[in-house]
């Protein structure tokens, strides 16, 4: 299936940060879309996955989101140590 049949779409899917120091921050913005015809009850924006503790997430999504509607998350990577990580944002909830 592609993003934009779903019942949310994200864009871009994929977030790379390159090469960050340990300890410095770098924010990368995603946009989250309602493709329902239905609003959205957003429970909660998290991270999760493999390496969730080197990520964090804020977004002005508020609670719901209207048919058609989108916001904009911002995915934040702090690494801790050396090397590659992944994580997935997750928690978003129908009404």
């Amino acid at each position: 299936m592609f993003n934009s049949t779903q019942p949310l779409s994200v864009s871009p899917l994929n977030v790379n940060y390159g090469a960050v120091t340990v300890g410095v921050k770098k924010a990368q913005t995603v946009i989250l879309t309602n493709n329902q015809k239905t609003s959205l009850a957003v429970s909660s924006i998290t991270v999760g996955g493999t390496d969730p503790g080197d990520f964090g997430a804020k977004s002005n999504c508020g609670t719901s989101r209207k048919a058609g509607w989108d916001c904009t998350i911002t995915v934040t990577f702090t690494p801790t140590v050396t090397g590659a990580r992944s994580a997935t944002a997750k928690r978003f909830s129908p009404k």
